[in-house]
């Protein structure tokens, strides 16, 4: 984890680190973490990774199931949808 967030500290635009990183968030549970960051890399570039960030937010979401921060995430995912 702290060599991706050295890469995205010495290029923001990393989008694979950015990526890997929140992967690696998911794995270790820090769910609104992973979720920042893959909003990041929606709003940087929609189209990375064939939508990886929407398709990473959406199974993110169906883990945290009825959480309440689901909403809330659903509602900034549209907003950078639309």
């Amino acid at each position: 984890e702290a060599e991706l967030e050295a890469k995205l500290q010495a290029d923001d635009d990393d989008n694979e680190a950015r990526l890997q990183l929140a992967m690696r968030k998911v794995v270790g549970q820090d769910y609104d973490a992973a979720m920042e960051l893959l909003l990041e890399l929606m709003q940087k570039d929609r189209s990375f990774g064939d939508d990886a960030a929407r398709n990473g937010l959406l199974k993110v979401f169906e883990l945290l199931g009825d959480d309440p921060r689901v909403g809330q995430y659903r509602r900034r995912m549209a907003s950078l949808l639309h």
